[in-house]
């Protein structure tokens, strides 16, 4: 998955690849929705902020024996507005999370672009095939052949 980070500061380069791979996610919603994240973040700061403020104020108060149910009051207030923006924030990171999660990998500018796999290209090849004197089998066929595996019972078994 790619970093937000890196797709605010390449959304070129992101489209780019995303179309390379003929696939359709839509960034500008993305870094929509990360500016609106990182806005409720701030918000939620500054109320921790403030109400971090209100609580050395009660202790004050109560140091001095002076009333302070009004700076309580507010204190409560202030931490239902801090649930309710961080529910918006988880909410915001959720649809963030749902859409970082389609976007493909950047491939490198040597990566042929193409509909589908067979506009791939072979690079190198290590060692060289093995030829063989005898009609190669599939490992389902050795291993029925063997005695080693039972796909009858098998099906039977797991009931499908």
């Amino acid at each position: 998955m790619l970093d937000i980070k890196f797709i605010r500061e390449n959304p070129d380069l992101v489209k780019q690849g995303i179309r390379n791979k003929n696939m359709d996610v839509d960034i500008d919603l993305l870094l929509k929705y990360d500016e609106e994240k990182r806005e409720l973040l701030g918000e939620v700061e500054r109320l921790k902020q403030v109400r971090n403020e209100s609580s050395k104020q009660i202790g004050l108060l109560k140091r001095d024996g002076k009333p302070c149910g009004h700076i309580m009051e507010e204190m409560k207030e202030i931490s239902d507005q801090i649930a309710e923006l961080d529910d918006k924030v988880r909410d915001k990171t959720n649809q963030i999370d749902g859409l970082l999660i389609w976007i493909p990998n950047i491939a490198h500018e040597s990566v042929p672009v193409g509909k589908d796999s067979t506009s791939n290209v072979v690079v190198r090849e290590w060692g060289s095939k093995p030829a063989y004197n005898f009609e190669t089998k599939s490992h389902i066929d050795l291993g029925e052949k063997l005695d080693i595996l039972d796909f009858a019972r098998a099906t039977k078994l797991s009931g499908s």
